[in-house]
């Protein structure tokens, strides 16, 4: 996916509107070069690039296949022709996979405070690509 000129321009505009930008770039300037000036532009770029790929991305397979399921149980409420307790979808293998996991794991049960609501919660969202694990153990 690439940027178009009017996205690139608007994406360094933003850039530029962040707090204190202009001042660190002249900052870096002063004290590193021009060269290590350079570097931290082409970062800085790089990272709201990727963060506007990402942002613009179109959807997945799996989302695709959730969507048009949605779209068809919408279509079949509105006939009163329903077959939802018959339906599949990923969430419901999530949370059949948390379920297994939290009844053998006693850790893991201590780690969610025997909250398993919690647990499904962080299942859902770590199955969406929304979660990180910045280290192995809970940092309170």
């Amino acid at each position: 996916m690439q940027l178009t000129k009017e996205q690139g321009n608007k994406l360094i505009d933003e850039i530029m509107s962040i707090p204190g930008i202009v001042d660190k770039v002249n900052q870096i300037s002063l004290k590193e070069g021009d060269a290590a000036k350079d570097r931290f532009i082409s970062k800085t770029v790089d990272e709201a690039v990727a963060k506007w790929k990402l942002e613009n991305a179109p959807p997945s397979g799996d989302i695709l296949a959730v969507r048009e399921r949605v779209i068809r149980d919408i279509e079949q409420a509105k006939t009163g022709k329903t077959d939802f307790g018959n339906s599949f979808s990923p969430v419901d293998g999530i949370e059949q996979q948390a379920k297994s996991q939290w009844a053998n794991d006693a850790n893991l049960r201590a780690e969610f405070m025997n909250d398993f609501s919690i647990y499904v919660a962080f299942a859902k969202a770590e199955a969406a690509g929304q979660v990180r694990i910045a280290a192995s153990h809970v940092i309170r």
